[in-house]
Protein backbone atom coordinates (compact mmCIF):
# COMPACT_ATOMS: atom_id res chain seq x y z
CA UNK A 1 0.00 0.00 0.00
CA UNK A 2 1.45 3.12 -0.70
CA UNK A 3 0.10 6.60 0.26
CA UNK A 4 1.90 8.82 -2.05
CA UNK A 5 0.72 6.83 -5.13
CA UNK A 6 0.26 9.19 -8.18
CA UNK A 7 -3.37 9.46 -10.08
CA UNK A 8 -3.86 10.39 -13.04
CA UNK A 9 -5.97 10.57 -15.95
CA UNK A 10 -7.53 12.64 -19.00
CA UNK A 11 -9.28 15.91 -18.27
CA UNK A 12 -12.04 15.43 -20.53
CA UNK A 13 -13.76 18.85 -19.47
CA UNK A 14 -11.06 20.53 -21.18
CA UNK A 15 -9.25 18.59 -23.69
CA UNK A 16 -8.85 14.47 -24.41
CA UNK A 17 -5.20 15.44 -24.92
CA UNK A 18 -4.69 17.04 -21.33
CA UNK A 19 -3.78 14.46 -18.43
CA UNK A 20 -3.62 15.80 -14.98
CA UNK A 21 -2.24 14.69 -12.11
CA UNK A 22 -3.13 14.53 -7.72
CA UNK A 23 -1.19 14.04 -4.88
CA UNK A 24 -3.37 13.49 -2.23
CA UNK A 25 -1.99 16.05 1.10
CA UNK A 26 -2.18 13.49 3.49
CA UNK A 27 0.63 12.80 6.10
CA UNK A 28 0.01 8.94 7.85
CA UNK A 29 -2.11 5.90 7.13
CA UNK A 30 -3.52 2.92 7.61
CA UNK A 31 -2.79 -0.61 6.44
CA UNK A 32 -5.23 -3.48 5.49
CA UNK A 33 -4.05 -6.94 5.53
CA UNK A 34 -5.86 -9.67 4.62
CA UNK A 35 -5.37 -12.72 7.08
CA UNK A 36 -5.10 -16.14 5.72
CA UNK A 37 -8.27 -18.73 6.43
CA UNK A 38 -5.95 -21.23 8.36
CA UNK A 39 -4.59 -18.89 10.68
CA UNK A 40 -7.98 -17.04 11.15
CA UNK A 41 -9.17 -20.88 12.15
CA UNK A 42 -6.11 -21.43 14.61
CA UNK A 43 -6.55 -18.34 15.95
CA UNK A 44 -10.58 -18.85 16.77
CA UNK A 45 -9.74 -22.38 18.82
CA UNK A 46 -6.62 -20.53 20.41
CA UNK A 47 -8.98 -17.63 21.70
CA UNK A 48 -11.77 -20.37 23.04
CA UNK A 49 -9.26 -22.33 24.92
CA UNK A 50 -7.68 -18.59 26.55
CA UNK A 51 -11.47 -17.91 27.20
CA UNK A 52 -12.27 -20.74 29.17
CA UNK A 53 -8.77 -20.94 31.15
CA UNK A 54 -9.34 -19.97 34.93
CA UNK A 55 -6.47 -17.81 35.94
CA UNK A 56 -6.04 -15.67 32.66
CA UNK A 57 -4.82 -12.52 33.41
CA UNK A 58 -7.33 -9.43 32.72
CA UNK A 59 -6.35 -6.74 30.07
CA UNK A 60 -9.08 -4.65 31.43
CA UNK A 61 -6.67 -2.80 33.48
CA UNK A 62 -4.64 -1.47 31.15
CA UNK A 63 -7.82 -0.62 28.80
CA UNK A 64 -10.76 2.06 28.28
CA UNK A 65 -13.52 -0.41 27.07
CA UNK A 66 -16.98 -0.28 28.49
CA UNK A 67 -16.87 -3.94 28.44
CA UNK A 68 -19.30 -5.20 30.78
CA UNK A 69 -20.88 -8.38 29.59
CA UNK A 70 -18.06 -9.60 27.86
CA UNK A 71 -14.30 -9.98 28.92
CA UNK A 72 -10.60 -8.61 27.33
CA UNK A 73 -7.82 -10.81 28.06
CA UNK A 74 -3.88 -10.81 28.11
CA UNK A 75 -2.13 -12.98 25.44
CA UNK A 76 0.56 -14.00 26.55
CA UNK A 77 2.04 -15.88 23.57
CA UNK A 78 0.52 -14.92 20.74
CA UNK A 79 0.55 -17.29 17.65
CA UNK A 80 4.00 -17.03 15.74
CA UNK A 81 2.97 -16.93 12.27
CA UNK A 82 0.11 -14.03 13.49
CA UNK A 83 3.33 -12.13 15.15
CA UNK A 84 5.32 -12.68 12.50
CA UNK A 85 2.01 -11.20 10.18
CA UNK A 86 1.75 -8.00 12.26
CA UNK A 87 5.31 -7.08 12.27
CA UNK A 88 5.64 -7.28 8.19
CA UNK A 89 2.89 -5.49 8.26
CA UNK A 90 3.91 -2.69 11.10
CA UNK A 91 7.12 -2.49 8.00
CA UNK A 92 4.91 -2.47 5.23
CA UNK A 93 3.00 0.63 6.95
CA UNK A 94 6.03 2.42 8.14
CA UNK A 95 8.16 2.43 4.69
CA UNK A 96 4.67 4.01 2.90
CA UNK A 97 5.09 6.88 5.74
CA UNK A 98 8.53 6.88 6.65
CA UNK A 99 10.43 6.00 2.88
CA UNK A 100 14.03 5.17 3.80
CA UNK A 101 14.09 6.13 7.38
CA UNK A 102 11.43 3.22 8.54
CA UNK A 103 14.61 0.88 7.32
CA UNK A 104 16.34 2.60 10.43
CA UNK A 105 13.60 0.88 12.91
CA UNK A 106 13.28 -1.72 15.33
CA UNK A 107 9.83 -3.37 15.50
CA UNK A 108 8.52 -5.03 18.16
CA UNK A 109 5.28 -6.37 19.69
CA UNK A 110 4.81 -4.71 22.92
CA UNK A 111 1.42 -6.34 24.43
CA UNK A 112 -1.73 -8.48 22.43
CA UNK A 113 -5.10 -9.31 24.05
CA UNK A 114 -8.23 -10.27 22.85
CA UNK A 115 -11.76 -8.24 23.46
CA UNK A 116 -14.76 -10.28 23.52
CA UNK A 117 -17.55 -7.95 23.27
CA UNK A 118 -21.18 -9.12 23.42
CA UNK A 119 -24.21 -6.66 23.03
CA UNK A 120 -23.92 -3.45 24.83
CA UNK A 121 -20.32 -3.17 25.25
CA UNK A 122 -18.42 -0.63 23.35
CA UNK A 123 -15.35 1.00 23.21
CA UNK A 124 -15.25 5.01 23.99
CA UNK A 125 -12.95 7.81 21.93
CA UNK A 126 -9.08 6.44 22.94
CA UNK A 127 -5.87 6.35 21.27
CA UNK A 128 -3.11 3.62 22.17
CA UNK A 129 0.39 3.84 23.56
CA UNK A 130 3.52 1.44 24.05
CA UNK A 131 5.47 0.58 27.12
CA UNK A 132 8.55 0.28 25.14
CA UNK A 133 9.09 3.24 22.96
CA UNK A 134 7.48 6.71 22.25
CA UNK A 135 5.51 6.04 18.99
CA UNK A 136 4.55 3.05 17.04
CA UNK A 137 1.44 1.19 15.90
CA UNK A 138 -1.74 -0.54 16.95
CA UNK A 139 -4.11 -2.86 15.49
CA UNK A 140 -7.10 -4.58 15.39
CA UNK A 141 -8.65 -8.20 13.54
CA UNK A 142 -11.37 -9.51 13.86
CA UNK A 143 -11.85 -13.33 14.23
CA UNK A 144 -15.45 -13.90 14.76
CA UNK A 145 -18.87 -11.96 14.30
CA UNK A 146 -22.13 -12.38 15.37
CA UNK A 147 -24.54 -13.29 12.58
CA UNK A 148 -26.31 -9.86 12.40
CA UNK A 149 -23.23 -8.11 12.11
CA UNK A 150 -21.93 -10.37 8.62
CA UNK A 151 -21.99 -7.24 6.04
CA UNK A 152 -21.58 -3.83 8.25
CA UNK A 153 -25.14 -3.18 8.77
CA UNK A 154 -25.62 0.37 8.95
CA UNK A 155 -27.67 1.25 11.71
CA UNK A 156 -28.26 5.16 10.69
CA UNK A 157 -29.78 3.82 7.29
CA UNK A 158 -30.35 -0.11 7.20
CA UNK A 159 -28.22 -0.88 4.28
CA UNK A 160 -25.31 -2.59 4.56
CA UNK A 161 -22.51 -3.89 2.54
CA UNK A 162 -18.84 -3.19 1.23
CA UNK A 163 -17.60 0.49 1.43
CA UNK A 164 -15.70 1.86 -1.76
CA UNK A 165 -12.31 0.14 -0.55
CA UNK A 166 -13.84 -3.37 -0.37
CA UNK A 167 -14.99 -5.64 1.73
CA UNK A 168 -13.78 -4.54 5.28
CA UNK A 169 -12.60 -1.43 3.94
CA UNK A 170 -13.64 1.88 4.57
CA UNK A 171 -17.32 2.42 4.28
CA UNK A 172 -19.54 4.88 2.46
CA UNK A 173 -19.96 7.36 5.37
CA UNK A 174 -16.21 7.75 4.94
CA UNK A 175 -14.56 10.99 4.77
CA UNK A 176 -10.62 11.57 3.09
CA UNK A 177 -8.64 9.54 1.21
CA UNK A 178 -8.95 5.41 1.41
CA UNK A 179 -6.54 3.46 -0.42
CA UNK A 180 -7.59 0.00 -2.29
CA UNK A 181 -4.98 -1.78 -4.30
CA UNK A 182 -2.70 0.91 -3.72
CA UNK A 183 -4.39 3.81 -5.31
CA UNK A 184 -5.45 6.58 -3.44
CA UNK A 185 -9.46 6.82 -3.69
CA UNK A 186 -10.68 10.39 -3.10
CA UNK A 187 -14.12 9.78 -1.24
CA UNK A 188 -17.09 12.51 -1.60
CA UNK A 189 -16.95 15.58 0.47
CA UNK A 190 -19.59 16.51 2.91
CA UNK A 191 -21.05 19.91 0.64
CA UNK A 192 -23.04 21.44 3.99
CA UNK A 193 -21.12 21.90 7.71
CA UNK A 194 -24.78 21.37 9.25
CA UNK A 195 -26.01 18.06 6.91
CA UNK A 196 -22.51 15.94 8.53
CA UNK A 197 -22.64 13.70 10.59
CA UNK A 198 -20.15 11.33 12.13
CA UNK A 199 -20.65 7.43 10.64
CA UNK A 200 -23.21 5.39 12.67
CA UNK A 201 -22.55 1.52 12.21
CA UNK A 202 -23.20 -1.08 14.78
CA UNK A 203 -20.56 -2.42 16.06
CA UNK A 204 -17.96 -0.69 14.01
CA UNK A 205 -14.56 0.66 14.63
CA UNK A 206 -14.13 4.36 13.61
CA UNK A 207 -11.33 6.47 13.53
CA UNK A 208 -11.01 10.42 12.78
CA UNK A 209 -8.25 12.86 13.18
CA UNK A 210 -9.78 16.00 12.95
CA UNK A 211 -12.85 17.32 14.89
CA UNK A 212 -14.34 20.10 12.74
CA UNK A 213 -16.34 17.93 9.95
CA UNK A 214 -17.83 19.79 6.98
CA UNK A 215 -16.26 23.41 7.87
CA UNK A 216 -13.29 21.56 5.80
CA UNK A 217 -14.73 22.23 2.71
CA UNK A 218 -14.24 25.61 2.51
CA UNK A 219 -10.79 24.79 3.19
CA UNK A 220 -10.33 22.21 0.37
CA UNK A 221 -9.93 19.89 3.05
CA UNK A 222 -11.19 16.74 3.40
CA UNK A 223 -12.85 15.37 6.89
CA UNK A 224 -11.22 13.38 8.78
CA UNK A 225 -13.12 10.59 9.65
CA UNK A 226 -13.45 6.90 8.38
CA UNK A 227 -15.66 4.02 9.41
CA UNK A 228 -14.29 0.78 8.73
CA UNK A 229 -17.22 -2.32 7.32
CA UNK A 230 -17.10 -5.25 9.72
CA UNK A 231 -15.67 -8.58 8.23
CA UNK A 232 -13.72 -11.09 9.65
CA UNK A 233 -10.27 -11.53 8.67
CA UNK A 234 -8.73 -8.14 8.10
CA UNK A 235 -5.95 -7.14 10.04
CA UNK A 236 -6.01 -3.45 10.76
CA UNK A 237 -2.63 -1.50 10.86
CA UNK A 238 -2.45 2.22 12.58
CA UNK A 239 -0.88 5.05 14.26
CA UNK A 240 -1.16 4.93 17.78
CA UNK A 241 -1.64 8.53 18.05
CA UNK A 242 -5.04 7.71 15.99
CA UNK A 243 -8.38 8.61 17.99
CA UNK A 244 -10.89 5.52 17.44
CA UNK A 245 -13.97 4.46 18.90
CA UNK A 246 -16.20 0.50 18.57
CA UNK A 247 -19.53 1.30 18.69
CA UNK A 248 -22.21 -1.52 20.24
CA UNK A 249 -23.94 -4.07 19.16
CA UNK A 250 -27.27 -5.58 20.04
CA UNK A 251 -28.65 -9.03 19.90
CA UNK A 252 -26.85 -12.55 20.45
CA UNK A 253 -22.98 -14.14 19.84
CA UNK A 254 -19.52 -12.57 20.06
CA UNK A 255 -17.81 -9.99 18.34
CA UNK A 256 -14.06 -11.41 19.02
CA UNK A 257 -11.00 -9.17 18.22
CA UNK A 258 -7.36 -9.63 18.61
CA UNK A 259 -5.76 -6.46 19.28
CA UNK A 260 -1.66 -5.18 19.83
CA UNK A 261 0.59 -2.55 19.97
CA UNK A 262 3.68 -2.19 18.46
CA UNK A 263 6.48 -0.39 19.32
CA UNK A 264 9.19 1.52 17.06
CA UNK A 265 12.60 2.47 18.05
CA UNK A 266 15.67 3.40 16.50
CA UNK A 267 17.92 0.87 15.30
CA UNK A 268 21.38 2.11 17.00
CA UNK A 269 19.38 3.55 20.05
CA UNK A 270 17.63 -0.07 20.44
CA UNK A 271 20.39 -1.99 20.32
CA UNK A 272 22.59 0.09 22.93
CA UNK A 273 19.96 -1.11 25.49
Amino acid sequence: MDFLSLRSGPNSSISSSIEYNVWPLVHSGLARVRVPEDLMARLDVQFDCLAQQARVPSHALFLVGEISNGKQLTVTNPDEDYTTLLLESARKLARSILREEAEEMDYDVDQVWTVHQRAGDYNPVHFHSNARSDFGFSSFLHVRLPAQLHGGRDSSSGSGGSGPGGPGGPGSDSCGFAASGGDPALLPLHQDEEEWQPPCHDGTTNFFWRTDGGSAVERLESPGSMALEIAEGFLYVFPQWLQHYVLPFQGEGERRTIAANISICKAALHRKK
